[in-house]
């Protein structure tokens, strides 16, 4: 959706992330992204036993749609915004591949058959391992 408030273009797009109705707002004439909850100054809760469900890899499939307009200004849904497009940059991409991590480490859990416990296990024992592996 495409709105004109106050003389600026806001392009409106939907997402899912924590849940199924996000949205983020591209002002190219500023170079800003909005991104409402999509980035929290926090590591993103892609999902818990205790959550609704969440998104992981759609909310990913965002990140990069922001990152690909080449923002030179993040503003968060939470925290403080982020200037310098290298900088809003290296957000977008870190989160995504964070986000696509859990996702596809998951999901591998899954196929092989690993129960709830053993998946939240084995993504401990990913993250402390002193090589990542």
């Amino acid at each position: 959706m495409t709105l004109e408030k106050g003389g600026r273009r806001l392009e409106l797009y939907h997402g899912m992330g924590e849940t199924d109705d996000h949205t983020w707002t591209w002002i190219a004439e500023d170079k800003t992204v909005v991104t409402g909850d999509f980035v929290i100054w926090a590591a993103p809760n892609a999902g818990n036993p205790q959550k609704v469900q969440r998104f992981a890899r759609p909310w990913a499939e965002a990140l990069r749609a922001m990152a690909a307009k080449k923002p030179e200004v993040l503003v968060p849904g939470h925290g403080p915004a982020v200037f310098g497009a290298e900088r809003v940059a290296t957000l977008l991409d870190d989160t995504a591949t964070f986000l696509e991590t859990i996702h596809d480490q998951t999901l591998e859990a899954m196929n092989e058959g690993l129960k709830l416990a053993d998946i939240v296990d084995k993504g401990f024992e990913t993250l402390l391992s002193p090589t990542g592996d």
